[in-house]
């Protein structure tokens, strides 16, 4: 087997839900894709690439297009025919429109599913949808939908908070200064923390 060869073609089929993922960790949990394990994001990855490629297997297939598994099959092997890859090349432009569209479709995919579960509430309802990003849930007050939390809004909601005002104690030289602020904007540190925070009319 071609070692180079197939780890190249697992790759490029392993795309879509790469892309999938990406779209779905954006904005706010974008660092959400960069702090699972290696074989959590290997898993998460691997079985939307398999739906979207099945999927479009048999889309093809309505489309008057056959998706010949032989020819893949034959290029992973350890002794390649030249003929697969004529094969490639004469249907080079219909293997492209089909990674193409596939790609685009599991990016949309991954960003509409993500827009689902923000608008439906479901991950501040159900821990399993809950993204790993607990500052945005604290500092939005999302923590409030949380089933187990002990502090119920009576008359207003969540999405009723205009503005979240900030106090943060900041070390300097030794010295604690304490500033507030009505907070803007924030970014994670590699281990999850607060790593700065944006602040308007701030004071000390």
């Amino acid at each position: 087997m071609n070692l180079a060869l197939s780890t190249l073609v697992l790759f490029f089929l392993l795309i879509p839900g790469i892309v999938f993922r990406r779209f779905y960790y954006s904005e706010e949990f974008s660092r959400e894709y960069f702090k699972e394990t290696f074989f959590g994001i290997f898993i998460s990855t691997v079985l939307p690439s398999l739906l979207f490629h099945f999927l479009w297997y048999f889309l093809a297939k309505l489309f008057g297009q056959q998706v010949d598994l032989n020819v893949l099959g034959d290029i992973v092997s350890q002794k390649p025919s030249k003929a697969s890859f004529i094969n490639i090349q004469d249907n080079s432009f219909k293997i492209l429109l089909y990674n193409i569209t596939l790609f685009i479709t599991a990016g949309v995919c991954g960003y509409l599913f993500k827009k689902q579960v923000r608008n439906k509430k479901l991950d501040r309802t159900f821990k399993f949808f809950r993204f790993q990003n607990s500052w945005h849930y604290i500092l939005k007050g999302e923590l409030f939908d949380f089933p187990r939390a002990e502090i119920v809004l009576e008359r207003d909601t969540v999405e009723d908070i205009e503005l979240v005002f900030v106090d943060a104690v900041l070390e300097i030289n030794g010295d604690a200064y304490l500033y507030d602020g009505i907070l803007v904007d924030y970014e994670l540190s590699t281990s999850g923390g607060l790593e700065t925070i944006s602040l308007a009319k701030a004071q000390r």
